[in-house]
């Protein structure tokens, strides 16, 4: 899967860093970041976020076998990684007037997994960010795409993200039509990759839906997904990027 997506974003002109780190007994486990810069290079830069790992273990289906079966995670991990290659193609990065990191996690979805912790990658990526990836040092903002591909999903404002940020990109989701998926209202507080910026002091906010009852278990399949939920969360995106993200 990793080499797969290393290939696809090359692919599209996209300079691409790979981040190693080692898991839980010696599990290697790696970070990409896909990084362009518009011309001339702009002294900003943007932050979008993913996971692209699944759970190891299926540990909140209704069946107990399942509990040592790794999760599908079609929305868990896959649909926001789906939107940020999509935008990876589609994105006129030299509009954002930013230098564009996008970066897809490893080892970040085994929290309360014996030996494991939440976060992994996140916290690989933070901690290294200066030394491995210098063009993607001091983002002005970060996003965290999680769950975001669900059928009739409603995401709700996460509290504790910034909150001009999260009111910007949900003001452009009602202007596109999109209000009714785009709820900004602060219903959940998680403690997730757009933490670990915000601990930086980078305004960092987070668009998932936390109501996905498929989350960890083995029906989280792309049956679940819909094409258009996709549409509005990347069209969102890509809308409120190429006007210059502003908040």
């Amino acid at each position: 899967m990793g080499d797969w997506l290393i290939e696809e974003l090359r692919l599209l002109g996209w300079d691409v860093v790979v981040q190693p780190f080692v898991g839980p007994n010696n599990i290697p486990a790696r970070n990409i970041i896909a990084i362009r810069s518009p011309s001339p290079t702009p002294a900003r830069t943007a932050m979008l976020i993913s996971h692209y790992d699944t759970r190891i273990y299926a540990d909140r289906d209704e069946n107990a076998a399942n509990h040592i079966q790794p999760t599908p995670g079609a929305d868990a991990g896959a649909s926001g990684t789906a939107v940020l290659l999509e935008l990876a193609r589609t994105l006129d990065v030299n509009a954002t007037g930013h230098t564009v990191c996008l970066v897809f996690l490893d080892a970040e979805s085994n929290k309360d997994i014996p030996d494991w912790e939440g976060g992994l990658g996140s916290k690989q990526l933070v901690q290294q960010l200066d030394s491995d990836i210098a063009r993607c040092r001091s983002p002005r903002f970060g996003i965290y795409l999680d769950m975001v591909g669900g059928l009739n999903q409603h995401i709700f404002a996460e509290s504790s993200s910034f909150r001009a940020l999260t009111k910007n990109v949900f003001d452009v989701a009602a202007e596109l039509g999109y209000a009714n998926s785009f709820i900004d209202e602060p219903k959940w507080s998680v403690e997730d990759a757009h933490s670990r910026l915000r601990d930086m002091n980078v305004p960092a906010m987070t668009l998932s839906d936390y109501n996905y009852p498929y989350r960890a278990t083995m029906q989280d399949t792309f049956q679940q997904l819909s094409a258009d939920v996709l549409g509005q969360v990347g069209t969102t995106l890509k809308t409120w990027m190429e006007r210059g993200a502003p908040f």
